[in-house]
């Protein structure tokens, strides 16, 4: 049985061992960045109350310490939209 993938895996293969070291080592690096830039906003804007993707406020039910029932789980709320959050677990 042919493996449509395997000749693409094999010229990406190739590709990457002749790539100099130097250059694969600098694009690690900027994604690096990039990911630690990405990181930083998500925790400022999570500590904002606000989702760091579209700006909208965020309301977790695990955000509020009330939300567990007397078993330990998630209880499910009602968001002022009227909208249901939390698992329910």
């Amino acid at each position: 049985m042919t493996k449509p993938w395997r000749p693409d895996a094999q010229s990406f293969a190739q590709f990457m061992a002749g790539l100099p070291r130097e250059e694969i080592e600098g694009v690690n690096e900027l994604n690096r960045k990039e990911a630690l830039e990405q990181h930083k906003a998500f925790r400022e804007a999570f500590k904002a109350g606000c989702c760091s993707f579209c700006g909208a406020a965020r309301e977790l039910a695990y955000a509020n310490p009330k939300a567990d029932g007397p078993d330990g789980r998630r209880r499910r709320q009602e968001s002022p939209a009227g909208a249901r959050i939390g698992s329910g677990r």
